[in-house]
């Protein structure tokens, strides 16, 4: 019998009947029931918990990598919501393995995604508001029309990745590399560009006024055109046109 872990209001007794020890242990890792990790300790070893864990990981990935079908969705935005919090949690000490995750248009604020796989996720209008993907690999992701308004995303990797019309706004991209990615009309307002690498990025109608420590040679190795506006400091490409 499944039982919804998350929004689980019966007692750990009445898990144990319906859902096994397997049951229990899954929440106490979840709601950090010291008193109750006993119960698991007493009848599983480590290895037992972690592979009961582990099957819970890969139940959710399916659901987040589910493509919805022309007729109808494969899962509703709710319970994709529902499964990355969990998935979150249950990785709060290791890498979260989210590539190719359906991730579009769901609440993500102040989620930690440090050092995240996304490779080809799907973050479409996804709101990343003060989230943290320090080292997060967004390579070949959609991001388009994302909200990274305050998130910390030094040291991120997203080549080739799309971020059209993306929200940029006291945006830490610190030591990240973009290069290859589509920034296409994005407003970049009070965001640090200290470092990021940014070859073949495409910039055409990205609004780069008020950037931080944006250099000439950033500029120059990018691909912008006529629509593209440059801080007062520094100079248009010539090639951008």
């Amino acid at each position: 019998m499944k039982i919804r872990i998350r929004k689980a209001k019966k007692s750990w007794k009445v898990l144990l009947v319906l859902g096994g020890i397997g049951s229990v242990c899954l929440w106490v890792t979840l709601n950090k029931d010291k008193e109750l990790l006993d119960v698991c300790q007493a009848h599983l070893n480590s290895e037992q918990v972690k592979s009961i864990v582990e099957a819970r990981e890969l139940e959710l990935l399916k659901k987040l990598r589910a493509v919805d079908t022309k007729s109808q969705p494969r899962f509703t935005r709710s319970q994709r919501q529902e499964a990355i919090e969990e998935l979150v949690e249950l990785n709060k000490n290791n890498t979260n393995h989210l590539s190719a995750a359906q991730l579009s248009d769901l609440d993500l604020r102040k989620i930690d995604l440090s050092k995240a796989n996304l490779r080809g996720a799907n973050l479409s209008r996804a709101n990343l508001y003060s989230a943290t993907l320090k080292g997060a690999d967004l390579s070949y992701a959609t991001l388009y029309r994302v909200n990274v308004i305050n998130a910390n995303m030094k040291e991120v990797k997203a080549k080739n990745s799309d971020f059209k019309e993306a929200m940029f706004n006291n945006t830490n991209l610190t030591g990240s590399r973009f290069n290859g990615a589509d920034m296409s009309d994005v407003f970049f307002f009070k965001t640090d560009m200290a470092g990021v690498k940014i070859k073949e990025t495409t910039l055409h109608g990205a609004n780069l006024v008020q950037v931080k420590n944006l250099s000439q040679q950033q500029l120059v190795e990018a691909k912008g055109n006529w629509q593209t506006t440059v801080p007062n400091t520094l100079k248009r490409p010539r090639s951008w046109v």
